[in-house]
């Protein structure tokens, strides 16, 4: 674990002394542990617990955490900029996104991979073809394995009847989303359909189900 962005940008005003284990990105979250335990009873379901913080030290670690994307920002921008001087830009289909997010101790953890809050799991989608996708926001439900049926679709490309996902050209509003944890043993699933939301903890048959509205 380690958030060390390569540019400070003064994210973080808090007392520069934080703890040593946070200070060199090596913060225990709790995942020795659950390997040790799970490695003597592969029927071990706990989650990470992660080591207690201090508010400054967590305020700390989210700064870093904020100054990576600032800094993947700045080179999106340099891409874009070469792009562009290349004479290129306006004929590049560009597609922004992400593998996950992180929690900061919003549901007693750290990291990711162990739930599936929306902390981890919402994440942003952005697509850019100069004239021809329009400049707005959709609310539409979507998963990460719809990006390359999507691809295809904008090139009018056959999509294989054996890919997972939709275009999201022809995604229908409603259309179920699924994802799952992977840490070692968090045997969690859960479903994303409309304004509804679905956890279920495996291990336990411990079923959540939230409004997201």
């Amino acid at each position: 674990m380690a958030y060390q962005p390569p540019v400070d940008y003064k994210f973080f005003n808090g007392d520069p002394n934080v703890g040593s284990f946070v200070k060199n990105g090596l913060a225990n979250v709790g995942e020795g542990a659950v390997r040790e335990k799970y490695a003597k009873d592969p029927t071990y379901s706990g989650i990470a617990v992660p080591e207690p913080l201090s508010e400054n030290d967590l305020k700390y670690l989210i700064a870093q955490y904020d100054g990576e994307i600032r800094y993947v920002d700045s080179q999106i921008e340099k891409l874009i900029a070469k792009l562009e001087s290349m004479n290129i830009l306006d004929d590049s289909l560009i597609i922004i996104t992400s593998d996950h997010g992180d929690e900061f101790f919003e549901h007693g953890c750290f990291h990711h991979g162990f739930q599936l809050y929306n902390e981890t799991i919402h994440i942003p989608l952005i697509f850019y073809w100069k004239d021809q996708l329009d400049d707005k926001t959709k609310k539409n439900i979507v998963s990460g394995i719809d990006i390359a049926p999507t691809i295809l679709d904008f090139y009018r490309l056959e999509i294989p009847p054996s890919m997972l996902g939709s275009s999201l050209l022809r995604k229908k509003k409603d259309e179920p989303i699924l994802f799952c944890t992977h840490f070692i043993n968090q045997k969690q699933r859960g479903m994303r359909m409309g304004p509804w939301k679905l956890i279920e903890n495996v291990h336990t048959g411990e079923i959540k189900i939230f409004d997201i509205t």
